[in-house]
Order: C-alpha cells, then sequence, then structure tokens
C-alpha cells in the first residue's frame, strides 16, 4: 500500500496529465459549430466525466456539463432549459449510474434549469470549471 505522500504525488501527477489534454480537448471543443450535439470523440477527459456525457447526449433537455475536479473526484453541473419532469429524472437515474459505474470516485452533482434565462444570472462558476456543451446553448454563458 502506497504511503500518503506516495499517493499525494501520484494523484497530483495524474490530475496534471488529465488537466492537460482536457484543455487540449477544450480549446479543439471551442473551434466547433455549437449548433450541432458534440459528436467528437471525448478520450482525452476522464473516463468518468466521458461516461457521463454520454449518458447526457440521449437527455434531450440537456444543454452542456460544468465540472471541475474535486478532492479524489468531480464537482459538476448539468445545464439544462426548461427541463420536464421527464428530463430531469433521466439526469438523476445517469447521475446514479454513474456512481455505480465509479464507486470509488467522489461525485458532487447538480442539476441547474435556467428556465430561458441567460445561466451567468443564475450561478456563478470558479475559476477552473470546464464546460463541455451537449447541444447547441442560446444565452446559456
Amino acid at each position: 500500500m502506497p504511503s500518503e505522500e506516495q499517493w499525494a504525488t501520484e494523484f497530483f501527477l495524474a490530475w496534471v496529465s488529465t488537466f492537460r489534454q482536457l484543455t487540449e480537448y477544450l480549446n479543439h471543443v471551442a473551434e466547433m459549430d455549437l449548433e450541432e450535439p458534440l459528436t467528437t470523440e471525448i478520450g482525452h477527459v476522464s473516463q468518468e466525466i466521458a461516461a457521463f456525457v454520454e449518458r447526457l447526449r440521449v437527455i434531450p433537455a440537456v444543454e452542456q456539463l460544468r465540472f471541475r475536479e474535486i478532492e479524489q473526484g468531480f464537482k459538476t453541473w448539468v445545464i439544462v432549459n426548461d427541463s420536464s419532469e421527464e428530463a430531469r429524472y433521466a439526469v438523476y437515474e445517469a447521475e446514479w449510474d454513474l456512481m455505480r459505474q465509479f464507486p470509488g470516485v467522489a461525485f458532487d452533482l447538480h442539476l441547474v434549469d435556467r428556465e430561458g434565462e441567460n445561466l451567468g444570472s443564475i450561478i456563478h462558476f470558479d475559476e477552473g470549471t470546464l464546460s463541455i456543451p451537449i447541444r447547441g446553448v442560446v444565452n446559456a454563458r
């Protein structure tokens, strides 16, 4: 069993590698036409986030996933617009599936329905929070 210092060093090195890959991916996404659903292979992000994006793609109300790494996992915000009860339950089910698939990873999951409002007027995201578009987003910055 590795010491706490070894574990922390390995975790940090893995995080730096993941962050670099994710930054490259998001730079690529920024150049894409976001009117179409995101179809680019997302192998550059962690397997947990990639699995979550795949689940969210099938839910029509989902516009984007915002996330940042936290200790031993991720804090995520699923951004929807004018979602139905059915869509919200589908997001909750996707979240439960994610936690069952990756039981050793901590997830702090949030659902934000912007209800037609500009996302920035509803919630402020800390620096370092990243975004993966799921569908074309209007007025959601």
